[in-house]
């Protein structure tokens, strides 16, 4: 009696998390489709085809909803990171961090608008989702230690390299997405401030 009781709990939680997962999904979806407007509750109950009960006990509240989606934003970056990190070339791979960085803004904008522009008004990510989201840079943490060890960068600050790569690169997205340049169309350029970061550290030697 206990084991069935057992599986049928277990059962009910894999429910509950399939649940969560689809709205999660149909809430990008309309997120990348139609903007941040679509993203009220009663909106994504429709869509799914659900009460608006069933939104409320998967993310407590639309802000839980909007913490969701940008914690997927940032799930989805760790990915594009995660199919270049096996790059032995630790400088190229802070490129090849950078390229997926602004593809991910190019392909998935209003999820980065939600990720770093605060495209929904009221919503501010709490810390614990912002201590998640960071975990990303750890990539870029281990590949300037890389080029430590390999003798490409002499001993630095990593955190200090990593935060003037992130600064670098968003803010030169940020100025393409808000329509100051053609992002889509300067792809060497925004490598080339890239370089010039990593070359700056490289010279310190």
């Amino acid at each position: 009696m206990q084991r069935a009781k057992g599986i049928y709990e277990q059962a009910k939680r894999d429910a509950q998390l399939q649940m969560r997962r689809t709205l999660i999904d149909l809430a990008g979806q309309l997120l990348a489709t139609e903007g941040p407007d679509a993203l009220a509750v009663r909106r994504i109950a429709e869509a799914a085809g659900c009460s608006t009960k069933v939104i409320y006990a998967s993310f407590g509240s639309k802000s839980g909803l909007a913490e969701a989606l940008y914690l997927e934003g940032f799930d989805r970056i760790r990915q594009r990171m995660e199919a270049v990190a096996s790059e032995p070339d630790p400088a190229q791979r802070l490129r090849l961090y950078a390229l997926e960085n602004r593809a991910f803004a190019l392909d998935s904008t209003e999820f980065y608008g939600l990720m770093f522009e605060k495209n929904i008004p009221g919503y501010e990510p709490s810390r614990v989702a912002i201590y998640k989201a960071t975990q990303v840079f750890g990539f870029l943490l281990v590949a300037v230690q890389d080029c430590i060890d390999q003798g490409f960068f002499p001993p630095v600050d990593k955190a200090a390299v990593v935060r003037k790569l992130w600064a670098t690169q968003h803010g030169y997205i940020s100025l393409g997405l808000n329509g100051y340049l053609e992002l889509g169309e300067t792809r060497d350029e925004y490598l080339d401030l890239v370089d010039d970061v990593i070359s700056a550290v490289r010279a310190r030697a």
